[in-house]
């Protein structure tokens, strides 16, 4: 999460982050969103996430600016890696 909302920070021009929960109720994950300090927008979907493919928590999609998916990481990402993809994604 702290990374996702450090490239909302620095990159909310170029990209949007939004943040899929697939289990537990909305409310609840809201809390923790906001005590954590994120700002981006998250919403509750299993359903999209079964579509996605997600298998693993946390599992990263990177869409491209005509709404295709780009890139999907599952695992982990460092803040650098996710930068590089949204602005390459940004700039197709």
């Amino acid at each position: 999460m702290p990374e996702l909302a450090a490239i909302q920070r620095e990159l909310g021009d170029k990209v949007s982050v939004l943040g899929l929960q697939i289990q537990g109720n909305l409310e609840r994950g809201a809390k923790v969103l906001d005590e954590a300090g994120v700002a981006y927008t998250s919403i509750a979907d299993p359903g999209l996430a079964d579509q996605l493919g997600v298998r693993v928590i946390p599992f990263t999609v990177i869409v491209r600016p005509d709404g295709r998916l780009g890139v999907s990481i599952s695992g982990g990402a460092s803040r650098e890696m996710l930068r590089e993809q949204a602005l390459a994604m940004a700039s197709r």
